[in-house]
């Protein structure tokens, strides 16, 4: 057996899936997918096809479909869209409820809430019966935390009661579900999704950090009938003033799920602080007890690390697992780390006998304003395996790894050989430069903020001040290929573009003749003429009042995602010449 094909044996499948929240913030309902165009736009699927990956979790979300109560269902967009992934081999996850709280007509506050969600699932399984997997509710914890603990989202409640009370109806709306879609179809199959938690905390905070690692399992405990008067947030319950008969429908109506998809974020793992003063304000909370900061542990250094949390999960209940959303919002060569940590992770956890059936690039289009936790509409956009920024879906290097992921072969690139920011400090830094160099050629330009961006990005980047002589440029940059092997090359040109044309274009050649990749940068006053005869091998970035460190974290970006032709960073974002007239088209 060759080493691909074992390697391709023993590894997880490669799933997809597009942020997709329909949720309310007071009488405002907001849909993801009108932001991100996706309904707008015939050629997503076939991009989403071009991936290669199995199964793609995707939204058949009740607030979209049946707003009104008792509304006819117009279908046929969605049918399109469905029969377009079977078309393409790539099976649907359907996804009833993401982070919402349901149409007008219900609520989380609703009793009769897990019996509509319900009634909405058997139309969607008569509608399409061929449909094998479902999500009924995407993370009920994480969605009752935010609308009945925290008051962010719809109905804006902070009361542990009424938190609990949120949580029970949406998982019995799962089991529900399930019940109903099952006698449409009895080979329906359940994949649940949860954030994947752990908290952390000082000493005098460990009985919170305690309680909230037990609360963490509480939708897969309810599901999975463990959640009997044995159980130790049973008298928790009772004490809120949960009546025993409501919860003893979970003992008598579990719903095993087949998969149990975790969502791990960077933010997943949390620190309780009570030394409040320490942090900003919006960190500030408690528990009516003690004040404390609740912040990320991986700025704090404090993370055991998603193979343990994985691990944790699979001793608990020895079901098959999967990560269904892997994503961060960071800088692209971040992006990368992140995936490629979350795979080789799983990798090794199957070598050791643990069940993980898959690793879902998740956010395929990017997200909006998650940065606020949706509470704001200030169009944060936060791009995803696809660039959405320009107007239309722009592969992203992330493309081109899940493509090979999905081959069952290793993804490699020089950017991967540095730890990601949320890794220890001892393990982060070390290395960078040992790491393969971007090469920066100067030709007599301000160089400086290509510099600061990446140091802060932890890329290794090499300069050089040329020489007048073009041959003994030449002989320089060649010896310097060869000693340090650059991923890239970067020019950086002056204002004096046809004094050292020769100087670029013999670099250019260079590259070309290596296979390593060309960028070459401009202040925005250079005539771009002479370079565009072979911009369809080398990067060309303009700087159009851009600010120098937008500027060049935008070109890096663009060099790293390995595109091509002539494009223009301005303060209002990066748009693309068309190469043949040089007319700016975004």
């Amino acid at each position: 057996m060759s080493t691909e094909t074992n390697y391709q044996s023993c590894n997880p499948e490669v799933w997809g899936g597009i942020e997709c929240t329909i949720n309310r913030v007071g009488n405002c309902f907001r849909d993801q997918l009108i932001d991100a165009g996706h309904y707008n736009r015939a050629e997503d699927i076939a991009a989403i096809a071009s991936l290669g990956i199995k199964k793609l979790r995707y939204p058949v979300l009740w607030e979209k479909h049946q707003p009104l109560a008792d509304q006819p269902i117009d279908w046929s967009w969605t049918e399109a869209q469905l029969q377009m992934l079977k078309e393409n081999g790539i099976t649907p996850i359907a996804g009833l409820l993401h982070h919402g709280s349901g149409p007008e007509y219900t609520s989380l506050q609703d009793d009769a809430f897990p019996e509509k969600l319900a009634a909405y699932a058997t139309l969607v399984a008569t509608q399409f019966p061929w449909l094998e997997y479902y999500t009924p509710v995407n993370e009920p914890l994480t969605t009752a935390r935010f609308s009945g603990l925290y008051g962010f989202w719809y109905p804006h409640v902070k009361n542990e009661k009424q938190f609990v009370e949120m949580l029970l109806r949406q998982v019995k709306g799962i089991i529900l579900s399930m019940e109903a879609i099952r006698k449409i179809n009895p080979e329906a199959k359940l994949v649940q999704t949860e954030d994947l938690a752990k908290i952390h905390s000082t000493p005098l905070l460990a009985y919170q950090a305690a309680f909230e690692n037990k609360r963490r399992w509480w939708t897969y405990d309810l599901l999975c009938g463990k959640f009997n008067r044995r159980h130790p947030a049973w008298a928790y319950f009772i004490s809120l003033g949960i009546r025993p008969s409501t919860l003893d429908f979970f003992t008598e109506n579990y719903c095993i799920p087949e998969v149990l998809g975790f969502n791990y974020y960077a933010t997943s793992e949390r620190y309780l602080d009570q030394h409040v003063a320490n942090y900003p304000r919006h960190f500030h909370g408690g528990n009516g007890r003690h004040k404390y900061a609740d912040v990320d542990a991986a700025s704090q250094g404090r993370c055991v690390g998603l193979g343990v949390l994985l691990k944790e999960a699979w001793e608990r209940y020895k079901l098959p697992l999967a990560i269904t959303e892997c994503h961060l919002n960071c800088t692209r060569e971040e992006q990368m780390r992140w995936l490629q940590e979350t795979w080789t992770t799983c990798c090794s956890l199957v070598q050791e006998g643990v069940s993980i059936k898959a690793v879902t690039a998740w956010s395929l289009f990017g997200s909006h304003d998650w940065d606020s936790l949706l509470l704001e509409q200030n169009n944060h956009y936060e791009s995803g395996v696809f660039d959405l920024s320009q107007g239309y879906l722009r592969p992203t290097i992330l493309t081109k790894m899940i493509r090979t992921l999905a081959e069952g072969k290793p993804f490699h690139h020089p950017l991967l050989a540095e730890k990601g920011w949320w890794a220890p400090c001892k393990d982060a830094a070390s290395s960078i430069h040992k790491n393969r160099p971007l090469l920066a050629i100067d030709l007599a330009a301000d160089i400086s903020p290509f510099q600061k961006v990446s140091e802060i990005r932890k890329i290794h980047f090499l300069t050089f001040a040329v020489s007048e002589d073009t041959v003994e440029t030449g002989i320089q940059v060649d010896t310097l290929i060869k000693t340090h092997q650059p991923w890239a090359i970067m020019i950086a040109m002056g204002n004096n573009t046809s004094e050292t044309l020769p100087v670029i274009k013999m670099i250019e050649a260079m590259g070309r003749a290596y296979a390593i990749p060309v960028l070459l940068v401009s202040s925005g006053n250079d005539d771009l003429l002479p370079l565009t005869e072979n911009n369809e091998h080398t990067l060309i970035v303009q700087n159009d009042g851009a600010d120098g460190m937008k500027f060049a974290d935008k070109a890096l970006d663009l060099l790293i995602d390995e595109e091509t032709g002539i494009w223009c960073v301005a303060q209002t974002g990066v748009l693309k010449f068309d190469t043949v007239n040089l007319e700016l088209y975004s």
